[in-house]
C-alpha cells in the first residue's frame, strides 16, 4: 500500500468540500474508490460503470496522463500525486 495525495478541482472540489486528500491505496482504482467513500455522489460523477472512469476526466499521476481504462492496473508508490481534472469547456 502506498500513501498518496489526490487533488480534485471544480465540481469534485465543490461536492467534496476539499481540494486534496491523503489516502492509502495499492492501485489507482483503489485510491479513486477511497475518494468516492467521502461522498457517494462522486462515484456517479466519475464512473461510467464500476470499472471505467468517464472518458472526459483526465487523471494524472505525477504529471503523467493515465489511460482511464487502465486504472485498475496502475500501481501506486509512496508520495504519488494524483490529479483528477474535470471536463474542459470553453467558448
Amino acid at each position: 500500500m502506498a500513501r498518496v495525495t489526490i487533488k480534485v478541482y471544480t465540481t469534485l472540489k465543490d461536492r467534496l468540500g476539499f481540494s486534496q486528500i491523503d489516502l492509502v491505496a495499492a492501485t489507482l482504482k483503489e485510491a479513486v474508490l477511497e475518494l468516492c467513500k467521502k461522498n457517494s455522489d462522486i462515484s456517479d460523477i466519475l464512473f461510467e460503470d464500476k470499472n471505467r472512469i468517464k472518458s472526459y476526466f483526465v487523471i494524472t499521476i505525477n504529471s503523467e496522463i493515465i489511460d482511464n481504462s487502465k486504472i485498475g492496473r496502475v500501481k501506486l508508490s509512496d508520495g504519488d500525486i494524483i490529479n483528477i481534472f474535470p471536463p474542459v469547456s470553453g467558448g
